[in-house]
């Protein structure tokens, strides 16, 4: 076991993107697709990861300070710590093994039993689950609990990927793929949920607004790279931003909004390859069997309406967080996670910026409630696997979106009654 958690800690401890690239060649080669073919493949998908994350750095990096801006010339106060992905550190508990060799050998035997299409490729993103499974072990001191908690949770949204995967996929006009992490799938099923009830309401189920309907309304005026300079700039200067700043948030918004989609091309390229070599194996090997690869969420970043709505609803975050009873935090370091919700929603509807602001806004305040109440929780859990323990001694609350917000854990402290 010694020796199996050095490998297994030696391939996670990998840098996320080179992993992803070291994947992606491997599954190529396994399903017969050449060398070649696998090279372009692993490096296309890792330059397209790279320059998404290097996008997103730099929006956060204006973002932030307009969000601070906002909250700060709205009088809002917090007595919650957003910590944002950083309270990922959780996931570092001692049945982390255990979730990883059993989710692995559990979807094998699904996909091999024909109740699961979804090839759990997506390694890194398994600490949702790890997340949920150390939230279970600090509300029952149980490693077994904890590790069944994981699995269950994982599990749910493993068969959730395979009934998303379908609509995720004609959306992005990309095939054989799909999303494992619940950052996708629960948001992708509570717009669904909530367009059932949207498309029964009348004037709202008709009314419609997306970008190419901005393109042919506004001209240059509704493309993607003059609207986030105008959001930029806008937004800098309601939050108390000098006017040569807000210039250059503008500039970098814009940028942002006008290279995703562009950039996103590269995670097509390198998927396209991959998904034809499965294909091809599959219908050769098994008529009429498909299957799906589990992939990182940027690949839903790369729709225009992404990172527009993103823009949009930073200030409508920190007002909600303000207006709603029961936030007590203000969604800094989490906003991050923002556009993997957006892109997880825009699917279902279908890129109208009306629906999936009314939708993310819902979504927000469900996830952002669920987090408030997580804090102390997630505070204890933080606490026992030795992070934060000198801020926790003096008083410090922390909570984020995400995993804060996910729904499986918060059962899971209502199921157990933990009072933390």
């Amino acid at each position: 076991m010694e020796l199996i958690t050095k490998i297994v800690t030696a391939v996670l401890t990998l840098n996320s993107t080179v992993f992803v690239a070291l994947m992606m060649i491997v599954l190529c080669l396994v399903f017969r697709g050449g060398f070649q073919t696998a090279l372009r493949s692993g490096l296309c998908f890792a330059a397209g990861i790279t320059g998404i994350n290097t996008l997103m750095t730099m929006a956060i990096g204006s973002l932030e300070p307009i969000a601070q801006g906002i909250s700060a010339n709205l009088g809002i106060s917090a007595s919650q710590i957003d910590l944002g992905y950083a309270a990922g550190n959780m996931t570092v508990w001692p049945g982390m093994i255990f979730v990883i060799l059993g989710i692995l050998l559990i979807d094998i035997i699904l996909v091999s039993l024909k109740l699961s299409n979804t090839l759990w490729t997506d390694i890194h993103n398994m600490w949702h689950g790890q997340y949920v499974g150390a939230i279970a072990w600090a509300c029952t001191g149980n490693v077994a609990i904890g590790v069944a908690a994981a699995l269950a949770a994982m599990v749910i949204s493993l068969k959730l990927a395979d009934y998303h995967a379908r609509r995720f996929q004609e959306f992005n006009e990309i095939g054989n793929v799909t999303l494992i992490a619940t950052a996708a799938t629960l948001p992708a099923t509570f717009s669904m949920l909530c367009m059932k009830v949207i498309d029964k309401i009348p004037g709202l189920n008709t009314v419609n607004v997306d970008g190419d309907e901005l393109k042919d309304t506004f001209g240059v005026f509704g493309e993607n790279l003059t609207i986030g300079a105008a959001l930029g700039i806008v937004l800098s200067l309601l939050a108390g931003i000098d006017l040569s700043t807000a210039l250059y948030n503008g500039i970098v918004l814009g940028t942002t909004l006008g290279l995703f989609p562009r950039i996103a091309g590269l995670l097509v390229e390198g998927i396209v390859p991959l998904s034809s070599s499965i294909s091809a194996f599959m219908k050769a090997r098994f008529p009429g069997r498909e299957l799906n690869i589990a992939v990182d969420g940027a690949v839903l970043l790369g729709n225009p309406e992404v990172m527009s709505t993103f823009v949009l609803m930073v200030p409508i975050s920190v007002v909600l967080c303000m207006v709603v009873p029961g936030i007590h935090f203000i969604p800094i370091a989490s906003l991050t996670a923002l556009p993997y919700w957006i892109g997880a929603i825009v699917p279902y509807t279908k890129g109208n910026y009306i629906h999936t602001i009314l939708v993310t806004s819902l979504w927000i305040i469900v996830s952002s409630l669920i987090a408030s109440a997580m804090a102390g929780t997630i505070t204890a859990t933080l606490g026992m696997v030795g992070f934060y323990t000198e801020e926790i001694a003096a008083g410090s609350v922390f909570t984020c979106w995400d995993e804060g917000g996910n729904i499986f854990a918060w059962l899971i402290k209502l199921v157990t009654g933990f009072t933390g």
